[in-house]
């Protein structure tokens, strides 16, 4: 399974808001998009531009690697009420399960069961 596109089914204007936000970040730290593009380890800068311009979501491994590289919560980058939106964990793979153990300081066991329990409810 590929990475999850957390922004796949939301509105176009929700995908601007989180562009707007990296956009917002990388003038306030003086970086180009080609160097936020080089720092994911893209070849060119075409792919994050199209997230950028909103024609193509982001996916989790995306807001979580563009945090980290502009020295941010994967929160920051998400509307109000998004960051907090459940996600079933069956829908994440091992690796985003990983990348969010990292992020949250828990083990990948401990994503798993609050992802289930805030589902359940």
């Amino acid at each position: 399974m590929g990475d999850t596109e957390i922004l796949g089914s939301q509105s176009a204007s929700l995908r601007e808001q989180v562009a707007d936000e990296i956009m917002a970040l990388l003038g306030r730290r003086r970086m180009s998009v080609a160097a936020l593009a080089r720092a994911l380890g893209h070849t060119n800068q075409m792919q994050l531009s199209r997230r950028l311009n909103g024609a193509t979501p982001f996916t989790l491994g995306e807001i979580a690697a563009i945090a980290k590289i502009l020295r941010v919560d994967s929160a920051t980058l998400l509307p109000t009420g998004v960051a907090h939106t459940a996600v079933p964990a069956s829908l994440l793979n091992l690796d985003e399960i990983q990348i969010i153990s990292a992020a949250l300081g828990i083990s990948p066991a401990d994503v798993v069961s609050r992802l289930d329990v805030t589902n359940s409810s």
